[in-house]
């Protein structure tokens, strides 16, 4: 199950930038404009995501991370453009790892990734004593 604390739809986004992917061809990963236009209709609910994936996919992040040969330096190589040239947080960060590595078919484990917690059950109401 994938998950990045603070982004509690990381693995319904992650599969539908999958779908999408599956659906339209790796080439799809190579077009950026077109890449963000699909992910518009794929994933149409999670505004706040779509955004920080746009700005990261025009930042030349998904590029930089398909160019290297090493699949640990693609992630180094992403981590390190979103954090010092972008500026952004440690949990978008993992956040986009987390859905690029998926996306590709990369094996990675986020440092900020943590099992969903299961809703707890609703509290019963104490049933009535019955009067003798």
């Amino acid at each position: 199950m994938l998950y990045v604390a603070g982004f509690e739809n990381t693995e319904k986004i992650a599969q539908g930038l999958k779908n999408m992917v599956n659906q339209f061809g790796e080439d799809t990963l190579e077009d950026t404009g077109r890449f963000i236009s699909l992910m518009n209709d794929f994933i149409p609910e999670y505004e706040k995501e779509r955004r920080l994936l746009k700005n990261v996919l025009t930042g030349g992040v998904l590029t930089a991370m398909r160019k290297e040969a090493n699949q640990q330096m693609g992630i180094t190589r992403a981590r390190d453009l979103m954090a010092n040239e972008m500026f952004l947080s440690d949990m978008a960060i993992e956040f986009v790892l987390v859905c690029f590595t998926y996306l590709l078919g990369w094996n990675y484990q986020s440092k900020l990734s943590q099992p969903q917690q299961p809703a707890a059950p609703a509290p019963q109401a104490a049933a009535p004593m019955r009067q003798q």
